[in-house]
């Protein structure tokens, strides 16, 4: 059944490709991107105040995970993408429970993540799709001669850890902030940019962390300040957009940001910002080849107008924040 289910996902990608509905923008927002469930979460977000001041950061731990093949495609100018797979490995039975094992889960990693690149989805699709599979974890294990399929649900496969602690804040005090956490041995931290997935969607969405937060009944969250794609604002472009561009959300109003599980982001990504505003630092030749994306524009979502302006705050957030930072 768990084969099954996973294959199929692979599958799908033979037929993924298809038009795209023509939505007004505030149907984007409401269709598209990740809405916090309010059965879950009641409070206002003035009540999710910090003690503690925004600090910079000192920039983004490189993964400890990259290969010499990953490195050298990077260092070649190559879009790279990388999905650790958390498998098991064979162990003779004296020193394993369940006896030896062999690896299931990444031939299924492979199929799902070469499918989505056959059915010609960006990289940053690819990525998400592989990164899903991660929630699963299957393996055969043989033990007394007799086959035996083992298997674990999304929570026990992904390796989560808070990073530092921040302020305390909530009506009552009783929510914990944090600057940072830890999954799968890669750090995110307050102000990176990250890919999200919604359940059953094969898009990822991009935002950036601007609040990091643990609940009372431990429920992870964070708030996510949206950015969009050019088909997303295609009823308010004039222009054709730059290769590669997105636009940051700002303004008030539906579309700005989000409260999500933690659990729906699915990996990093590289938004490099190319204003020529003062307060950003302008990115290197090598810095534009890496990047994912890039912005300039902004988005206004009240007004539902693009300009170059970016205001001094954001969803409470400084500019400079949200902008490229020295020796990031």
């Amino acid at each position: 059944m768990i084969w099954t289910d996973l294959m199929m996902r692979a599958k799908k990608f033979m037929w993924l490709i298809k038009a795209k509905n023509d939505l007004k923008v505030d149907e984007v927002y409401q269709i598209s991107h990740l809405d916090i469930d309010q059965n879950e979460h009641e409070m206002d977000d003035n009540e999710l105040d910090e003690d503690v001041l925004e600090e910079e950061d000192d920039g983004n731990e490189e993964s400890q995970f990259e290969s010499g093949e990953f490195i050298e495609a990077k260092a070649e100018g190559y879009k790279v993408e990388m999905v650790v797979v958390g498998d098991d490995c064979a162990l003779p039975p004296p020193c394993g429970i369940a006896g030896g094992r062999g690896l299931a889960g990444t031939i299924l990693v492979h199929k799902v993540a070469r499918a989505a690149a056959d059915a010609g989805l960006p990289l940053a699709n690819v990525t998400a799709e592989a990164s899903i599979l991660l929630k699963w974890k299957v393996w055969l294990s043989e033990k007394n001669g007799e086959e035996m399929d083992h298997f674990k649900g999304p929570n026990d496969v992904r390796k989560f850890c808070w990073g530092e602690k921040r302020g305390i804040g909530g009506a009552k005090r009783n929510i914990q902030f944090y600057g940072s956490f830890m999954i799968d041995g890669d750090t995110y931290s307050l102000y990176d940019s990250v890919y999200l997935l919604k359940e059953d969607e094969c898009e990822p969405y991009i935002g950036k962390i601007v609040k990091i937060w643990e609940q009372p009944d431990h429920k992870k969250k964070v708030k996510i300040l949206w950015f969009f794609r050019p088909n997303e604002l295609e009823n308010y472009l004039i222009d054709t957009p730059l290769e590669k561009e997105i636009f940051l959300a700002t303004g008030e109003g539906v579309g700005l940001f989000n409260i999500n599980p933690l659990e729906a982001i699915v990996g990093k990504c590289c938004v490099i910002c190319t204003s020529k505003d003062e307060r950003n630092a302008q990115p290197s030749d090598e810095d534009l080849k890496m990047a994912d994306y890039i912005f300039y524009r902004t988005f206004d979502v009240q007004t539902c107008t693009i300009s170059e302006k970016i205001d001094d705050k954001i969803v409470g957030v400084e500019a400079k924040f949200l902008l490229n930072r020295k020796g990031q």
